[in-house]
């Protein structure tokens, strides 16, 4: 059992103290908007509100029962780009993932657990969507582990960080930057941040360590990364603060601003998250000294001894002993751009019934976003066909395409373009009537765009050329001078008549 554990242990039934990192949730396609989510270590359960939630108010939905596997949950991170929950659990040893929607007594769609998985008292968790991967703080372990996204089961991290170099000791919470490749790891064992790699592991040291003023060993709990304003968020359980500072600050750097004194409401804060799109920030109080756990809300740039300008608490809000929270806000950044797509035929000008070429290009012309579920029809017009053998030719890996011979379409389906990438196919066609064709497809699509442009190419088919006729000899003079002679015609009864051509 962890440092933290046992001092957790120690203070159950007075309001408790695991650590746990806070995260806002990355926006994506499965837009879940204006809701606020907190775990419960005391309740085991997953609370969600409306983000403008005030005062005494129900949640709007509660996760919970024995079926979710949730067990003095603690680190929580909604992911709106592949729709999921995932709810880090202290006591279960565990990760659980759910529907970004999930509520009541509902079972997780994954669960990581097991001897393989070298989790241990999983405090803070972390999503990283650009990169498919899912970090969690092992409190217990002395260690960061991270896997595949998807990873279920009793399934092996696919690096460890860990060892006396790290300086790693009851880790906590975890903020992910993607922008700058950085991990910030609450260090709840010296009360210090660690930032390493993002792809760090091994017996890795941190590239710069910030020690938090005033911080004793296991009061530094929350840690969060504001990109937008490019500044580092950390919670003071000792001193009951939150402290601001440059996002790459380092050393005994003095923060840039502190938000702590009695008209804050802070209550034991552990978790805090920064809404870049609302401009506030949100801290969890477990309560430990009022018995009264609450979500207290400010202005982004607070400073000093400042009241809340939304404070959620009350018996009606369910929360119970709660450590962590995510947020997701109400305006959704852009889609990412559709995929293009590009045709072209082999020839502007093709005799009927010869196959030509049809090459189809796409592409992702997105600087930071994964296109997936890529797909288009391309539907031929009139007597225009897929030839016998198609010759079809592609580098797309990692699609189905569809061109059978004498069909009057060719589609696409599936394929997955990370940055910079793109693919072409080609086929061979046969025009079966002469004439003009103008050949559009449909709009080519993905998961995350919507739909696209179509693309457009044209061609003529022409009849083969008739072979010359033979010639016919010029007149001579003789005969023109047969004609200019004259000639004696003679009717003989019956209307037989002869012609007598007379010349020298």
């Amino acid at each position: 059992m962890s440092h933290l554990s046992k001092k957790c242990l120690a203070f159950r039934f007075l309001w408790g103290c695991l650590v746990v990192m806070a995260t806002i949730a990355l926006p994506g396609r499965a837009w879940a908007q204006n809701e606020l989510f907190v775990s419960n270590t005391g309740g085991n359960s997953v609370t969600v509100y409306s983000r403008t939630a005030n005062g005494n108010i129900a949640p709007t939905r509660t996760l919970s029962g024995a079926a979710t596997g949730l067990a003095h949950p603690t680190g929580i991170v909604a992911d709106t780009v592949n729709s999921e929950l995932v709810v880090g659990n202290n006591f279960g040893q565990s990760v659980t993932v759910f529907g970004v929607s999930a509520s009541g007594n509902t079972a997780p769609t994954r669960t990581l657990s097991g001897t393989a998985t070298g989790i241990a008292f999983p405090a803070g968790v972390a999503v990283d969507t650009a990169n498919n991967e899912l970090f969690v703080a092992n409190n217990g372990g002395a260690s960061v582990t991270v896997y595949a996204r998807t990873a279920n089961g009793n399934a092996s991290p696919l690096r460890t960080l860990s060892g006396a170099s790290t300086g790693l000791f009851a880790p906590a919470g975890i903020a992910l930057d993607t922008v700058n490749n950085e991990l910030f790891v609450a260090n709840n064992g010296d009360g210090t941040i660690r930032v390493f790699g993002r792809t760090a592991s091994g017996n890795t040291a941190p590239t710069r360590i910030l020690n938090v003023p005033s911080s004793s060993p296991f009061q530094i709990s929350g840690v969060f990364v504001d990109n937008v304003n490019n500044e580092l968020f950390v919670t003071n359980n000792g001193t009951y603060s939150v402290s601001v500072f440059s996002r790459t600050a380092s050393g005994s750097t003095a923060p840039l601003r502190t938000v702590s004194g009695a008209a804050t409401g802070f209550d034991n804060p552990f978790s805090v998250v920064v809404d870049s799109v609302n401009n506030e920030l949100l801290v969890v109080n477990t309560g430990q000294n009022t018995g009264v756990a609450s979500v207290t809300v400010y202005p982004r740039s607070a400073s000093g001894n400042l009241a809340p300008i939304r404070a959620l608490a009350g018996a009606a809000t369910n929360l119970s002993l709660p450590t962590y929270l995510a947020v997701t806000t109400g305006t959704a950044p852009p889609r990412p751009l559709p995929p293009t797509l590009t045709k072209a035929f082999g020839a502007g000008s093709v005799i009927v019934n010869t196959p030509t070429t049809l090459t189809l290009s796409l592409a992702n012309p997105n600087p930071s976003a994964t296109l997936t579920g890529i797909a288009f029809t391309d539907p031929f017009p009139s007597g225009l066909v897929v030839a016998t053998p198609n010759g079809l030719t592609t580098t797309c890996g990692g699609a189905i395409i569809t061109a059978t011979a004498g069909s009057s379409a060719v589609s696409l389906s599936g394929e997955t373009f990370v940055v910079g990438a793109s693919c072409a196919f080609t086929v061979n066609v046969v025009p079966t009537a002469v004439g003009p064709y103008t050949n559009t497809t449909g709009a080519i699509t993905s998961n995350e765009s919507g739909a696209g442009a179509t693309a457009s190419a044209s061609f003529i088919a022409v009849a083969a050329t008739p072979p010359p006729s033979p010639m016919q000899p010029a007149p001579t003079l003789q005969g023109w001078a047969l004609w200019l002679l004259g000639a004696t015609l003679l009717v003989v009864g019956g209307g037989v008549v002869v012609c007598s051509l007379g010349h020298d």
